[in-house]
Parts: C-alpha cells; sequence; structure tokens
C-alpha cells in the first residue's frame, strides 16, 4: 500500500481468531499500525527515503505497513496540508538531513487518527468451537495468570455478575480490551460481529448478553469537587444488537471429516449450513466510577 492511502485509513476491519485475540496478536497489530503514533499527529514516509540505519536516529520514528514509517508531526494540529519532507526532519527537536538527496523535496501526508474498529470472529475463530466447552468471551481475558485464571465460560459469567452489580472489572494490561483501549486512545466506536453454528445459537446468546454490559475505559480523570464521583471515557453498548442469519448452499461442506470427530456432544455441527450472526456496537461516552 503507498504511504499516501495508508495515511488516509481511518477505520479497520479485522477478523481475528479467538485464541490469537487473547495471546495479544490483535495488540501486536494495532501497535504496527501505529494507532497511538497517529492519534499523537504523524507523517506516513515511505522507508526508501532514508539511508540505511538512518531512520533510527530519528526520536519517535516507528515502522508502519508496507516498508513505511511514521515521524512525529512538527505542525500545529489540525494542519493537514502535506509538508515537504525536507522541511519535517528540519524542525524535529533532533534535526535530521540524513535522507537521499532525491526525496528532499517529496511532499508526505499527514496520518489519520484510527477512530472506527471492526472486531469480527467467524464460527470456526472460536477457541471452543469444535470442543465440548461452551463458547466464552470478555475484554478482560488475555495472556493469563494463576490469579486470574484460564479464561473460560465461569469467568464470563462471574465478570457479567460483578457488571451487573456495578462492580466493572479493569482491563489488566495483557488484556485484549487493554490492547484496545492503549493502542487506539481517540477510537470512536467498536463493532463486534460474532458467528456461530445455528446448532449453538443458545451459547452465541449467552456471550452477546454478557457483552451488553461491557465497557472499554480510557482511565479516570477526577471528580473536581471533593467528594464527588469521577468519571471517565469509555465504549459502551449502544443498545442495540443486530441480528442476522443465513444459510450456505446445502451442497458444500462446512466442516471437514478431520474435524468432525472433535465437535462437541449435543446439537450436531456436522454438515451444518445455517449460521447465526450477532453484531454489537460501542460507542464513546462518559461514564461514572
Amino acid at each position: 500500500m503507498s504511504a499516501w492511502r495508508l495515511a488516509q485509513i481511518r477505520g479497520l476491519d479485522i477478523t481475528i481468531k479467538q485464541r490469537e485475540l487473547e495471546k495479544g496478536k490483535l495488540g501486536g497489530l494495532l501497535k504496527e499500525l501505529g494507532g497511538d503514533a497517529r492519534h499523537q499527529g504523524a507523517y506516513v514516509v515511505p522507508m526508501r527515503c532514508f539511508r540505511n540505519g538512518e531512520r533510527a536516529k530519528i526520536e519517535g520514528c516507528s515502522r508502519t505497513l508496507d516498508d513505511n514509517v511514521l515521524v512525529p508531526a512538527t505542525v500545529v494540529l489540525p494542519d493537514t496540508q502535506p509538508q515537504r519532507l525536507n522541511d519535517i526532519l528540519k524542525r524535529l527537536p533532533t534535526p535530521a538531513e540524513s535522507m537521499l538527496p532525491s526525496a528532499r523535496s517529496l511532499h508526505v501526508t499527514l496520518a489519520q487518527p484510527l477512530t472506527h474498529l471492526t472486531l469480527r470472529l467467524t464460527r470456526t475463530d472460536w477457541s471452543t468451537w469444535n470442543v465440548a466447552k461452551w463458547l466464552h468471551l470478555d475484554p478482560s481475558f488475555g495472556r493469563y495468570n494463576l490469579d486470574e485464571g484460564r479464561p473460560s465460560a465461569k469467568a464470563m459469567r462471574l465478570r457479567a455478575e460483578q457488571r451487573k452489580a456495578g462492580r466493572h472489572p479493569r482491563l489488566y494490561p495483557q488484556s485484549w480490551g487493554a490492547h484496545v483501549v492503549s493502542a487506539l486512545p481517540g477510537l470512536k466506536t467498536l463493532t463486534l460481529v460474532l458467528e456461530m453454528f445455528e446448532a449453538r445459537k443458545e451459547e452465541l446468546e449467552r456471550v452477546v448478553q454478557c457483552a451488553k454490559m461491557w465497557r472499554f475505559e480510557y482511565g479516570f480523570g477526577g471528580g473536581g469537587k471533593e467528594g464527588e464521583k469521577g468519571k471517565e471515557w469509555a465504549l459502551v453498548w449502544d443498545g442495540d444488537v443486530v441480528e442476522r442469519r443465513w444459510k450456505r448452499d446445502l451442497g458444500e461442506t462446512v466442516v471437514s471429516r478431520r474435524d468432525r470427530r472433535l465437535l462437541r456432544p449435543g446439537p450436531s455441527c456436522n454438515d451444518c449450513n445455517d449460521f447465526e450472526v450477532r453484531t454489537l456496537r460501542y460507542v464513546r461516552a462518559r461514564v461514572e466510577e
């Protein structure tokens, strides 16, 4: 992808497996896309503009997709006009000039902040889609420790009960919810698209009911007056669940023979061609601590 096209991206649509989500792959991807750097202000510059190793000398410079780098902005935002690369580097706290002469007059574009994110789990992306364990998902799940315990449907329900009682569990740094918040500080909407075989519809509905109470907190700023509760920005459910159902061509095979023997007992997904999809949307709002 060219640098100017990369700079224009404002939203991401990511399909990811649950195990990868909870093991930190999402956080790594969002960091690679420069979520926080874009929020602070940065230009997308082709890596070919720099001699080998010279970009590493620029404070705050980071590599992003397709052989491009993000160079910290040197203008007062929201000045989004393209700037000459030579002018940008000269205005850095530590001026840099060691770029290829042919690139000095190149005009580069200010990267737009990432404000919209869609996460998708397809029917076979769930970690328990083909085993005798209930579906489960929660933004507090991630690389677990012995105190937190392994992510499970029981842990999901316990967290839901805490939220229902007004005690929202904190997103510890290794959770996928914390990765979203830390990597995308300017996020305005988060859309969650969940798909599952119709035979496991009830399990999907349990996840959706729990997900309605999720919130992705951006940190408390204090109440202002003594004794007043603090308020924070957070992404919260917008109150709507979009339901969709679809049927696959009966002539197509959905589950391979190798996987059929691994499917959980009960409602069978063998040759299941009916699917349920639920979409939830989270929007930025002020919430009380």
